[in-house]
């Protein structure tokens, strides 16, 4: 079903073991998720896993953008984090913030966002 412990566990190493490389531009992530959305009546829901720390260019006309598409985000902090964007855009979208050093129990806690 996705919550098994050994799925999330799975999926946490697979993140932890990933090497990012440059920089975080979420907003072009972000306006990608709203554009998959467009001429669809399935439910929306983005989930942002982020340290916060992006390029702030684009980030007024994304926190606009969200508020009128009304599209909930579920922002989940982790690493050296700088929680004002990633708040910004929980709050922005009627979403919500997690901030938690256990990757499993924050997906849990942003599985659980009504």
């Amino acid at each position: 079903d996705g919550n098994a412990d050994a799925d999330l566990s799975d999926l946490e190493g697979r993140i932890r073991a990933h090497s990012p490389d440059g920089g975080t531009d979420m907003y072009v992530c972000l306006d990608q998720a709203l554009d998959s959305f467009a001429g669809t009546d399935r439910k929306r829901l983005i989930v942002v896993m982020s340290d916060g720390q992006s390029s702030p260019s684009g980030s007024s006309a994304m926190l606009a953008a969200l508020r009128q598409a009304q599209v909930p985000v579920i922002a989940i902090a982790f690493g050296d984090v700088d929680p004002t964007q990633l708040r910004d855009l929980a709050d922005a979208s009627g979403g919500a913030y997690v901030e938690n050093s256990n990757l499993v129990a924050a997906l849990r806690e942003a599985a659980g966002y009504k």
